[in-house]
């Protein structure tokens, strides 16, 4: 498979990797920031409760460069004509 559709608008390839690979970060950033709320609900996840508060600053430098890398790589909807 080529990675081509004729919809232009159709995220292949490198657009598709970008993507995954922006909801992958996005979701692990979610999943520590629970911890800074959340108190541990086992001793497993005591290290992240410890942890990640200690982190903040660094994990809201990432959140915005992931937000801002998602901004940018956005889909455009098609411009409707009147």
């Amino acid at each position: 498979m080529s990675g081509l559709t004729p919809d232009p608008r159709a995220w292949t390839g490198a657009r598709a990797f970008a993507a995954w690979g922006v909801l992958t970060l996005a979701l692990l950033l979610a999943f520590l920031s629970i911890w800074v709320l959340v108190p541990a609900p086992v001793s497993a996840f005591l290290p992240f409760a410890v942890v990640v508060p200690e982190l903040s600053p660094l994990l809201s430098l990432v959140a915005l460069t992931l937000a801002a890398c998602a901004w940018l790589r956005r889909a455009h909807p098609p411009v409707r004509a009147a």
